[in-house]
């Protein structure tokens, strides 16, 4: 019994040390990172963005299409 709660607590340590680590402290690191990786997509001849998401938390590297297409998310960065 005592392994049984000894590992659900091990995993739910790994679990939040994981979710921690892949998550972004604040916006501002979240906007740094989009944008960058932003940078590195300019190079080619399709129109890329990043954009602010309140609700979700997160910021959104994006494919720009024509206006009568649906835009398509490349990397969300959370934070």
């Amino acid at each position: 019994m005592r392994f049984a709660i000894g590992m659900i607590i091990l995993a739910l340590f790994s679990y939040s040390i994981l979710i921690y680590s892949i998550n972004f402290r604040s916006a501002f690191e979240a906007d740094q990172a989009c944008h960058f990786l932003l940078n590195e997509y300019e190079s080619s001849n399709i129109s890329h963005g990043c954009d602010h998401d309140i609700e979700t938390r997160q910021w959104i590297l994006f494919e720009q299409k024509s206006s009568d297409q649906i835009s398509h998310v490349i990397k969300r960065f959370h934070y």
